[in-house]
């Protein structure tokens, strides 16, 4: 039998408590404690005396090390925590959906462009306030051969198989996130297309592209709200 669990992360108050139909295992400061001068945190762009974005580092680490998350998932789901579940039986249903593949994701609903993307996150503090060289992060993968338009995908929602394969994945993924930026959209398509892993997204129905939002299995609440005091 194959064991599925849902997790998401709020750091410091990030996200308001929300009802859930599927039940979450919510990571948090308390639960899962990260220290300002952690190892794990060992990222490039970021100082540790200017903590403005400690929490959100420490959610982005669980979040691309779900084998840690929760370590007695066959399957994982990571659910951004500014998201509702809405249907009681959302981890059968990615279950059903993922297949044998190792990875499921939603398209984005509105670009499919790592440029434009970048572009549009210099609006959002979260990016902005600190030194994460997105323009640079971009450009590199272009100039590694990476196409324009190739396509983007929504974080909010991403379906894992515990696997060799995707756990190297995940350590890639983290490897971008200290090296560029904790827009982990960017470096998403990238290592989609140069990694060999077996993935799809779920099918495109609707303004916003992906099932489970036409469905009304899920629902995407506010983004940006700036986390209470620590």
């Amino acid at each position: 039998m194959t064991t599925v669990a849902l997790y998401s992360t709020n750091y410091f108050g990030y996200e308001p408590p929300r009802p859930q139909a599927s039940p979450i295992t919510v990571l948090t400061n308390e639960t899962h404690p990260i220290g300002l001068t952690d190892p794990r945190l060992k990222v490039d762009w970021w100082d540790p005396k200017d903590d403005r974005l400690w929490g959100r580092l420490c959610a982005s680490w669980w979040g691309h090390h779900p084998d840690l998350a929760v370590p007695d998932a066959d399957v994982t789901v990571c659910i951004g925590g500014n998201f509702t579940t809405n249907v009681p039986d959302l981890a059968e249903r990615c279950l059903d959906e993922l297949g044998d593949d190792d990875m499921l994701l939603l398209k984005h609903p509105w670009r499919d462009d790592i440029a434009d993307e970048a572009g549009a996150s210099q609006d959002n503090y979260k990016w902005t306030d600190a030194r994460q060289d997105m323009a640079g992060q971009v450009q590199s993968y272009l100039d590694a051969g990476h196409p324009r338009r190739w396509g983007l995908f929504h974080g909010g929602m991403v379906v894992r198989r515990d696997t060799p394969a995707m756990r190297a994945f995940n350590d890639a993924w983290w490897v971008e996130i200290q090296r560029w930026s904790c827009q982990d959209q960017l470096s998403l398509p990238y290592l989609l297309r140069t990694s060999g892993i077996k993935w799809h997204t779920w099918l495109d129905v609707g303004v916003w592209r992906a099932l489970p939002f036409e469905e009304g299995w899920v629902q995407w609440g506010e983004l940006g709200r700036r986390p209470v005091a620590a």
